[in-house]
């Protein structure tokens, strides 16, 4: 798995460099910053797709539409607002 805090300090450079860096992990010896940004984008892929799905309210398992709460909830919740023990409705 990428370092996210490597892909994010080399996504930053190349977004406001415009030069490559030889201190890059992603840096090619050719000199193609095409093949740089592939390999960078690919790690960025690779974060993106491992992160947890989000689970709104109105698709929780403990929603109840008729009250606008859930098990977990303390307060009404609007059906669009999430949180961290939020499990999808199966």
């Amino acid at each position: 798995m990428p370092d996210m805090g490597m892909v994010v300090k080399w996504f930053e450079f190349c977004r406001v460099e415009d030069k490559c860096s030889t201190d890059c992990p992603y840096f090619d010896n050719t000199g193609s910053a095409r093949e740089c940004t592939n390999k960078l984008a690919k790690d960025v892929l690779t974060l993106l797709k491992e992160q947890e799905e989000v689970t709104r309210c109105k698709d929780c398992k403990w929603y109840d539409e008729r009250i606008s709460m859930c098990d977990n909830c303390v307060l009404p919740r609007e059906p669009t607002f999430f949180c961290a023990d939020g499990k999808q409705r199966g």
